[in-house]
């Protein structure tokens, strides 16, 4: 990320980090991006900031968003109701929110270290295989019903 900041100051290009998934303290940090000591021009939210609520963010500084009134509009740009729940969740995550993700994600990644992750990744698989083989086996009695219907229409 410090490369790619390095490389969109060089050029004149913005960085935009679009924080949908991970943003809203679910990393342990307000930002996903801010485990990497890059500061975006533009961060976008949705979901999370409003507790699914359906509401958009476009955040970045005053300079940047120099556009005049009008000049932009978003489906999800915000009403009372969503604005009140996105005000609403930040208090919670200002207040535990993001403080117990730090200390989940740090509990999480401890205890995966002791496990080691190809082991995880194993078990992770070994556990989808059942999944797969019963998708295969309905696929097939799918497939043995239709060239029954098939053939009894004959």
């Amino acid at each position: 990320m410090q490369e790619l900041r390095r490389i969109c100051d060089t050029h004149g290009i913005l960085l935009i980090c679009d924080e949908v998934q991970a943003g809203c303290g679910r990393t342990g940090k307000w930002w996903a991006v801010q485990h990497c000591g890059v500061e975006p021009d533009i961060i976008t939210i949705a979901k999370g900031i409003a507790s699914g609520m359906p509401l958009g963010v476009t955040l970045t500084r005053a300079e940047i968003m120099d556009w005049v009134p009008g000049s932009h509009a978003s489906t999800f740009g915000g009403n009372p109701v969503c604005i009140a729940a996105a005000l609403a969740t930040m208090d919670v995550l200002e207040r535990e929110g993001v403080a117990n993700s730090a200390k989940v994600g740090a509990h999480m990644k401890q205890r995966m270290s002791k496990v080691g992750w190809r082991r995880i990744v194993r078990w992770r698989r070994a556990r989808q295989r059942p999944v797969i083989r019963r998708r295969d086996r309905d696929r097939q009695r799918e497939e043995d019903v239709a060239a029954t219907r098939a053939r009894d229409s004959a």
